[in-house]
C-alpha cells in the first residue's frame, strides 16, 4: 500500500471467517481482525450462487471485507495514493496457492472504497470469473406472436414460453490461474478510463524511415495529424543517426495522455497527442535503456490525466554481433557444455516468488560447434515494478562447483521444496554461433515481462552447474 500519510500497516493480511482473529498474532506480517464497528455494506446472501460459485450467505467476515476495513480506520483525510490487494486460497495443505475471483459482496466492497477515498487508486490482483456466452442470432418470428412459427407440417397449439439463453457452464479451473511461483500480478484498476470510451480506439497505419507500424491508440484524424507532422520533423535526425552507426537502432517514444471524465459517463475524452522522444542501442532493450536514463523535465499532470506511450522500434541496419550488447548482469566466468550434456533448463520467473525450475531442454549442437557462454552473476535483490511500485525480491544465490574448471554463482530454484536441490546459472551467449543456438530453446518464462527492466535479459539462458565447464580466461 502506498498512501501518503496512512497510519496502520502498508501490508495487510486477512483470512475469511471470524473464527480467525488468532491467527495473525506474532505473525511477520499483520493480519485484519474482525471489525467492532462496520463502515461496509457487505452483502448477507447473493443469489445465483450455482452460476458463480459464491457462498450464499452472510459475506460479512470475508478477507477483502476485512482488509478494507483494517484500512478504512488508519486513512488520513484526502488521501492519496494506491491501495493493491490479492485474492487467492490455500489447496493441498498449502502447497498450491490460487488467485480466485472476489465475489459478488467483496467486489462491491472495493467500489465503496474507491469512491470514499477518491484520491486512492484502489488495484485488484484477484482472478476474473469465467463469464457466460448467450445465442444473440437473430431468428424469424410469427407476426405479432413473438415466437419462430412452426416447421411445415407442424401444428402447435399454444405458443410456450420463450427459449431461454444458453449459457455456458462455469469451468473448472476457467479464468487466471496461477501455481506456487506464478501468482498473477497484473492489475484491474478501479479507477480509470471507461471501457466504452477506449474500446473504440482504433490503428492508423503510419511510416518512419522505411518501417510501417500501426498508432494503436488514436483514431482522431487531428491528433493522426500531429503525430504525423511530428514524425516528419524528426525524421531527417533518425536517418543521420542510423547512417552514422547502422549497428545502432532508434526506439522511438510518442507520448500521450487523456483527461479521465466521470466514472458514471458513457462518453471519456480520447488521447492527446504531447510530445516524442527517442533512445538509441544495438537492441530495443539496450535503447529502452537510454530513454530512461536521460534526463528530462516534465510537466506534472493533474489527477485526473493519464499519460501513456507506444514505441516504435527501428531496428539496426546492420545487426550488431552478440559480443557487443551489454549483458542484463556482470560477467562471473566463461565457461562451456560439459562433454555431451549440451542442454539448457527451463526457469520461469513467478514475480514476488523468484525463481521456478521448470523442466529441461536439449540442445542440437551443430557438428564442430563448440557453444561458449558467460555465466553471469545474478545480484541478491532483484527489483520488478507492479505498476509504478518497486517491488524487491530476494534470490537464493549460492556459490557451487561447475562439472570441471572451478566454482561458479548459481540461483536456487527450489529453496522451501525439500529433498528438491535444482539450481541453475544464468548463462548469456559469448558468441553470435551459441546466440543462435539458445534460440533455438525457452527463455525465461516471464509472461508480464517484469524482469524486461534488465537489458537484454531475455536473451540469457539457464544451465544446472553439472553440466558447466568453466574455461580459462584469456
Amino acid at each position: 500500500m502506498e498512501v501518503e500519510g496512512y497510519a496502520g500497516p502498508r501490508e495487510l493480511r486477512a483470512v475469511s471467517s471470524s473464527q480467525t482473529d488468532d491467527l495473525g498474532h506474532g505473525a511477520a506480517v499483520p493480519h485484519a481482525q474482525t471489525p467492532t464497528d462496520r463502515t461496509l455494506s457487505a452483502a448477507r446472501s447473493i443469489g445465483g450462487a450455482s452460476v458463480r460459485r459464491e457462498f450464499p450467505f452472510s459475506h460479512i467476515n470475508d478477507a477483502e471485507i476485512k482488509l478494507f476495513e483494517e484500512i478504512s480506520r488508519h486513512m488520513p483525510p484526502n488521501a492519496r495514493g494506491r491501495i493493491s490487494f490479492l485474492t487467492m486460497r490455500s489447496r493441498l495443505n498449502g502447497t498450491v496457492l490460487e488467485p480466485i475471483p472476489a465475489c459478488s459482496s467483496c467486489t462491491n466492497a472495493t467500489f465503496q472504497v474507491a469512491g470514499t477515498f477518491r484520491g486512492v487508486e484502489v488495484a485488484s490482483y484477484a482472478a476474473v470469473h469465467p463469464t457466460g456466452s448467450a445465442d444473440l442470432r437473430p431468428s424469424s418470428t410469427a407476426p405479432g406472436t413473438g415466437q419462430a412459427p412452426p416447421a411445415p407440417g407442424r401444428t402447435q397449439s399454444r405458443p410456450g414460453p420463450p427459449a431461454p439463453a444458453r449459457t455456458s457452464p462455469p469451468q473448472s479451473g476457467a479464468g487466471v490461474r496461477a501455481e506456487v511461483g506464478t501468482p498473477d500480478m497484473r492489475g484491474t484498476t478501479v479507477s480509470g478510463p471507461s471501457p466504452r470510451g477506449t474500446a473504440a480506439l482504433q490503428g492508423a497505419a503510419l511510416a518512419l524511415s522505411g518501417v510501417n507500424f500501426v498508432l494503436n491508440v488514436i483514431n482522431d484524424d487531428i491528433q493522426r495529424e500531429r503525430v504525423q507532422q511530428a514524425l516528419g520533423q524528426l525524421e531527417p535526425d533518425i536517418r543521420r543517426r542510423r547512417q552514422r552507426n547502422p549497428e545502432l537502432g532508434i526506439l522511438v517514444i510518442i507520448h500521450f495522455r487523456q483527461v479521465q471524465g466521470p466514472p458514471e459517463s458513457a462518453i471519456q475524452p480520447g488521447p492527446e497527442f504531447r510530445f516524442i522522444d527517442t533512445g538509441t542501442g544495438r537492441t530495443r532493450d539496450e535503447a529502452f535503456e537510454d530513454w530512461r536514463s536521460t534526463p528530462a523535465i516534465r510537466e506534472a499532470l493533474p489527477l485526473n490525466v493519464r499519460e501513456f506511450k507506444q514505441e516504435v522500434w527501428l531496428p539496426p541496419s546492420v545487426t550488431p554481433s552478440v559480443r557487443s550488447i551489454r549483458a542484463p548482469w556482470p560477467r562471473a566466468a566463461l565457461a562451456t557444455f560439459r562433454e555431451g550434456t549440451a542442454q539448457l533448463q527451463d526457469v520461469e520467473w513467478g514475480g514476488v516468488t523468484g525463481f521456478d525450475d521448470e523442466g529441461s531442454s536439449p540442445l542440437d549442437v551443430p557438428e564442430g560447434l563448440r557453444p561458449r557462454f558467460l555465466v553471469l552473476q545474478v545480484p541478491r535483490t532483484l527489483t520488478f515494478f507492479n505498476g509504478s511500485v518497486p517491488v524487491k525480491v530476494d534470490i537464493p544465490i549460492r556459490t557451487v562447483p561447475a562439472a570441471a574448471g572451478g566454482s561458479i554463482p548459481v540461483v536456487d530454484l527450489d529453496p522451501w521444496v525439500p529433498f528438491a536441490n535444482v539450481r541453475a546459472a544464468c548463462v548469456f551467449p559469448a558468441d553470435d554461433a551459441t546466440q543462435d543456438l539458445f534460440g533455438t530453446a525457452r527463455a525465461t518464462k516471464d509472461n508480464l515481462n517484469q524482469l524486461g527492466i534488465y537489458p537484454n535479459f531475455s536473451r540469457a539462458r539457464w544451465v544446472r552447474p553439472e553440466h558447466v565447464r568453466v574455461l580459462p580466461k584469456a
